[in-house]
């Protein structure tokens, strides 16, 4: 499976590995994300801490399981 990301100004949403591993902006807020997996439909960073890989690991990770 081949994950694309594409990404929107218009588009804004909690990132769904973030949320997920409890991390936060430094105020606290949920991390706000442009980007999505375009097969999944999924939001997803892909910044520094490159949710989006991470994300698709750990799903490939469990689906083996």
């Amino acid at each position: 499976m081949a994950e694309r990301f594409t990404g929107s100004r218009n588009y804004k949403r909690s990132c769904v590995y973030c949320r997920s591993i409890g991390v936060t902006t430094n105020s606290g807020r949920t991390v706000e994300t442009q980007w999505k997996c375009e097969q999944c439909a999924v939001a997803l960073c892909i910044g520094k801490r490159n949710c989006f890989t991470l994300f698709h690991e750990n799903l490939t990770k469990n689906s083996q399981e």
